[in-house]
């Protein structure tokens, strides 16, 4: 089920010109229409998660290019997601999987 955020009055998703999309309703679309959607727009996707990540990477392929602070936040975040999931595999492990972002 997703986790819809609550916003205050005035404050939500009513309040931004372009269109918001949970990233349920956007893998929903067949890839040709996601893709449409995209083309030729600037797009920001708010997460860290797996689907925010696919996201990211799709909207990139639709329009060729990713911009390079976008691009080095994806870096950070799928480095934090990696130092998650070794810590995760290998609790024992002496070595703080976090190190590079102390």
């Amino acid at each position: 089920m997703a986790k819809l955020p609550t916003f205050p009055d005035g404050r939500g998703p009513e309040v931004f010109r372009g269109r918001v999309l949970h990233s349920m309703e956007y893998s929903a679309m067949a890839h040709a229409d996601a893709a449409e959607l995209v083309r030729g727009k600037r797009v920001a996707v708010v997460g860290a998660g797996k689907s925010a990540m696919d996201i990211v990477a799709q909207c990139a392929e639709a329009n060729g290019e990713i911009d390079t602070t976008g691009l080095m936040l994806l870096h950070c975040l799928l480095l934090l997601r990696l130092c998650k999931l070794l810590k995760q595999e290998h609790p024992d492990r002496a070595l703080d999987w976090t190190f590079a972002f102390d």
